[in-house]
């Protein structure tokens, strides 16, 4: 027997002795706290086996890595899980269940208090698939690892955040090569003694909540996965977490990073620009905003 769900696939059909399950109703508390318990029977027998990061896979491909906590027997999800929960407009009395698919692995699926499965956004609907890496992006619109060179004094007083005329306009859809390339013309003055990479903001930058890395900079191995990195604008600071999708080797920020999005207004066709200036007892990148 196989059922039709609401993607219109046909699912083989679940087998519970081959995979385990549990579900979660969300309750006030779980709003509240920004996170959700696992049940102790699942974890008295997997708890061991599970790292301090949950890799969560939704029905549309969409991907999220969210922190697990471990304190006196207990084990919850809460570093990013207030990111997923927001995104996917959990409510009191929504039923989240998980299969289990080993090594931190999840399968979600989300029901809403009627007990009809939600229609999840489609990866369409921004470019990209939430909370993973886009390597063509990661190469092309970030750009590699710029090399150390000189800081060229400016004069900017919010937080560095500079301004130049472009014809450039924000789009609600994914920056073409070309229209990257007209972007990055923004800080061509740019000059730093320090490391530091660039980024172009894409329209899943800026609506999914992450942030991919370039691959140059995961290699270096200045960040540590599943780490919180500190970035800093003029005297203000968030923090965010930094992870690695082991398929691809690259990396992305995380939780915390929709705050500082929308805390500095980032819009599509913002170019950021992260320049590593501490990295003993917790890394620090400083951020240089660069906008129409």
């Amino acid at each position: 027997m196989t059922y039709q769900n609401r993607r219109g696939q046909a699912d083989a059909p679940c087998d519970l002795t081959e995979r385990t399950h549990f579900f979660q109703i969300i309750l006030h508390k779980n709003l509240r706290n920004g996170r959700l318990t696992i049940p102790k029977k699942f974890t008295s027998k997997y708890g061991e086996k599970l790292s301090s990061l949950a890799f969560l896979t939704l029905p549309n491909g969409a991907k999220w890595e969210v922190g697990l906590t471990k304190h006196e027997g207990e084990v919850w999800l809460q570093k990013g899980w207030r990111e997923f929960a927001e995104y996917y407009s959990l409510k009191l009395g929504y039923l989240v269940v998980f299969r289990y698919e080993e090594n931190s692995h999840f399968h979600v699926l989300i029901f809403d208090p009627s007990a009809t499965e939600i229609d999840y956004p489609s990866k369409s609907s921004n470019g990209h698939e939430e909370g993973q890496c886009d390597e063509e992006d990661t190469d092309e619109s970030d750009t590699s690892l710029l090399p150390r060179r000189k800081r060229m004094k400016t004069t900017s007083t919010s937080g560095r955040i500079r301004s130049q005329k472009s014809e450039f306009n924000a789009r609600s859809r994914q920056l073409t090569k070309t229209e990257k390339a007209q972007a990055l013309k923004k800080v061509s003055g740019f000059k730093s003694k320090n490391t530091h990479f660039m980024v172009v903001m894409q329209k899943s930058f800026v609506t999914a909540w992450y942030l991919s890395i370039p691959v140059r900079f995961t290699q270096e191995k200045y960040i540590q996965s599943g780490h919180y990195v500190t970035l800093k604008v003029g005297d203000k600071s968030w923090k965010v977490l930094f992870s690695i999708a082991r398929e691809k080797r690259t990396g992305s920020f995380s939780s915390g990073w929709k705050t500082f999005v929308e805390e500095n207004g980032l819009k599509i066709g913002d170019v950021c620009v992260f320049e590593l200036i501490k990295r003993n007892n917790g890394v620090v990148l400083e951020v240089s905003i660069f906008r129409d």
